[in-house]
């Protein structure tokens, strides 16, 4: 029993470390340093990541995706993978589809990352650098 006891009590500080360190990651962003280099890295250690994480960015795909009534009237359907370089304050440039569904799909799908809120930036080495990043953004007509 006390091997049980003791188990919960190593999972639970693990868990509650892990929290606080995730918790801090976006206050602990504020102290470091942003690189010199103007290099975009295709994998920082520490990717970018849309503030709130999935459930955040597909929510908000959710609420701004405007199917193009061209794709409706051809019932267009698929993926248009759209790639892009988070800068170091977050912000989004560069932006290019990868492959094309057509019907204004591709174009609605750039508008919508170009709109997108700052990102939290990536990390190369302790220090804040532009990377690449994809995104599927997923065309589906629901019945």
């Amino acid at each position: 029993m006390k091997s049980k006891n003791l188990l919960t009590f190593v999972c639970l500080c693990f868990f509650m470390s892990t929290s606080a360190l995730f918790a801090q990651k976006e206050n602990e962003m504020d102290s470091v340093p942003i690189a010199e280099t103007n290099e975009i890295f295709v994998y920082a250690e520490v990717q970018p990541d849309f503030p709130g994480g999935k459930a955040a960015y597909q929510a908000y795909l959710n609420e701004n995706l405007v199917y193009p009534e061209d794709a409706l009237a051809k019932k267009i359907q698929g993926t248009v993978y759209v790639r892009f370089v988070v800068e170091k304050d977050g912000s989004i440039s560069q932006v290019e589809t990868l492959g094309e569904i057509g019907g204004g799909c591709d174009q609605e799908a750039v508008r919508l990352i170009k709109s997108v809120p700052k990102w939290n930036t990536g990390v190369q080495k302790g220090f804040i650098v532009r990377s690449w990043f994809t995104l599927p953004v997923t065309f589906l007509i629901e019945n």
